[in-house]
């Protein structure tokens, strides 16, 4: 958590929370996107991520930032 995360066309926000499966692979990434006052947290797939640099600290994925910021902000539903 704290990482950055960035889009195709820059940084997006930070790492808020890793949603794994029961068996401890990432499946949906929370990120903290924008400021403090106007922060929403969309839920990224983790089929979007392309590369996380643990040494740096970040994390890449697919898509324009713009786009990823306003994907859905809830979990979705596990039938």
């Amino acid at each position: 958590m704290g990482d950055i995360v960035y889009a195709d066309d820059g940084a997006l926000g930070t790492v808020e929370r890793v949603i794994t499966a029961e068996s401890s692979t990432p499946v949906l990434l929370v990120v903290a996107v924008g400021r403090i006052v106007r922060r929403r947290y969309p839920v990224i797939p983790w089929s979007l991520v392309s590369a996380v640099d643990r040494s740096r600290r970040r994390v890449y994925v697919e898509g324009r930032g713009g786009s990823l910021a306003r994907l859905p902000e809830t979990l979705p539903i596990v039938v």
